[in-house]
């Protein structure tokens, strides 16, 4: 995502708006020398924020998510027996795969920063073919998934006595399973309009495998965009953020009718109605509640940006990364990659933190593997 200064159209263009009717004015070529470091500062604070968002931060960020949904996916694995976990699992794989692309993303933009010699792909190309568009394959998966959770979990709250004949262990791995496959296909048609096709650069003297785009016609290319880029993000943002005001007003149900309770308004008729063990599962429904609320507003906090610059993006036809507003599109879009590359790797810390099962699962397969350790 670099992008270079052109210096004598910049010079040009200064030399018209630069006063030489007064001795004090400044000569056109110090107005325009003044314009050409002023834009090449800009440029180098461009490309030092951009290093260090899209190569550093999230190379580092995607290493640990790497770590952190690989032990996720361990803990989960032994945690298949309710369906929640299920879907839970199917996040992990997903958010995994996307880590690690963000991880190659950051070496691959090193590649293409560097521009080695005698390197069979046009950098740019082999960035976006390699890292860029199978990473979308995944981020969508991921929302989809994660719509699925608050879909569940919104529906145990509603409905509570339906869900659990609904989604029984072996439909939800059906359904989870279903979802990831057919959104990571879904999007990976992207290949059918990309390709990498071999051409001859007489200044090199090489041939150099470039990504051509294959347009299908406007119509279908429009179609395309619109369906895939807009319009499902935004049904499934949608469903994430209503499934999630619903559990929001449903926790804060719950809390009041627990302080109620505890006040002594109404404790002495829930103590003779309601059993011990019934408080107890609602104590774990209300903690899986609010884990769910949890990472869903996570997502919509690190999601919703992309959201919202798509629709930037059809208000105004040159905020792309080569239009008018190309800096400012680039940038944001560092920071939009940083935050979805954040939701990918933080699951762990919130199962551990809010999840006695996982949290005990966890600790029980560590103490396991130290004691491995000490046997080898």
């Amino acid at each position: 995502m670099s992008t270079s200064v052109n210096l004598e159209v910049t010079a040009t263009m200064a030399s018209e708006f630069v006063p030489t009717t007064t001795a004090s004015a400044t000569t056109p070529e110090d107005g325009s020398l003044q314009l050409i470091i002023a834009d090449l500062s800009t440029e180098v604070a461009f490309r030092i924020f951009d290093i260090v968002c899209s190569n550093f931060l999230v190379g580092v960020i995607s290493l640990l998510g790497l770590l952190s949904n690989v032990t996720t996916i361990v803990v989960l694995s032994h945690q298949v027996t309710e369906s929640i976990n299920i879907v839970f699992l199917g996040m992990a794989v997903s958010d995994m795969c996307v880590v690690t692309l963000a991880l190659w993303y950051a070496i691959t933009s090193i590649i293409n920063e560097a521009n080695p010699p005698n390197f069979l792909f046009e950098p740019l190309s082999f960035l976006v073919m390699t890292a860029v568009i199978p990473r979308l394959f995944f981020i969508n998966s991921t929302c989809w998934l994660t719509a699925l959770v608050a879909i569940i979990r919104c529906l145990c709250v509603v409905l509570p006595f339906k869900v659990g004949i609904l989604f029984t262990p072996k439909r939800t791995a059906v359904l989870t399973s279903g979802v990831f496959f057919i959104i990571v296909f879904s999007y990976s048609t992207s290949y059918f309009r990309n390709e990498f096709v071999l051409v001859f650069f007489p200044e090199v003297n090489a041939s150099i495998y470039i990504m051509v785009e294959l347009s299908k016609g406007v119509v279908i290319d429009d179609m395309v965009y619109y369906l895939g880029f807009v319009a499902l993000p935004m049904v499934c943002m949608f469903i994430v953020v209503f499934c999630t005001l619903v559990l929001v007003i449903k926790v804060k149900a719950s809390v009041n009718w627990r302080n109620n309770a505890q006040s002594g308004k109404s404790f002495s008729k829930e103590k003779k109605s309601v059993p011990v063990t019934g408080r107890e599962s609602a104590t774990k429904e209300g903690k899986l509640t609010k884990m769910v609320v949890t990472i869903t507003s996570v997502f919509i906090f690190c999601n919703m940006p992309n959201n919202l610059v798509v629709m930037a993006r059809m208000v105004e036809p040159e905020f792309t990364e080569r239009g008018k507003y190309q800096h400012t599109f680039i940038i944001i879009h560092d920071v939009i990659f940083l935050l979805e590359t954040i939701n990918s790797s933080v699951s762990f810390l919130i199962f551990y933190n809010m999840s006695s099962k996982f949290k005990t699962e966890f600790n029980k397969l560590w103490r396991v593997s130290k004691q491995l350790k000490v046997l080898k």
